[in-house]
């Protein structure tokens, strides 16, 4: 597995990703997430994932036959729902991957996270589970 910088042409995918696990991650009310990125206003999860790959802060898992196997978003700042920390830290969100071989695509993007929190000086790695758009 390797793991590299994403951007707007992985947008697809990654949201592919994210819509594989709707029965519990993708709200119900949002069942065609590729469409949803041409719509004038599209859904939050749409928006957000766009955001990131625009700025430069997605990361994507391949494996050697250069398959998409997972996709994270590392950012410097926490979402405003999470506890501020007075410490430098990176933030891994949107943590997704395929169900085959999840296990060795997890690990990567993790691994890959913590090696870049080392990189930026970031004293702390956090992440959390996802609860939905309502926080349910």
């Amino acid at each position: 597995m390797s793991v590299t910088a994403g951007g707007p042409a992985e947008v697809d995918e990654f949201l592919g990703m994210l819509h594989d696990y709707d029965s519990w991650l993708v709200l119900h009310r949002h069942p065609h997430l590729y469409e949803e990125l041409e719509r004038e206003d599209p859904p939050l999860i749409v928006r957000q994932v766009l955001g990131h790959a625009r700025a430069g802060r997605t990361r994507i898992c391949r494996d050697l036959l250069n398959r998409f196997m997972g996709a994270s978003v590392l950012a410097d700042e926490a979402p405003e729902f999470a506890p501020p920390v007075d410490v430098p830290e990176l933030y891994l969100q949107f943590l997704v991957t395929r169900m085959w071989r999840r296990q060795l695509s997890m690990a990567a993007l993790v691994t890959d996270a913590r090696a870049e929190a080392a990189r930026r000086s970031a004293r702390l790695l956090r992440t959390h589970c996802w609860a939905g758009e309502d926080s349910a």
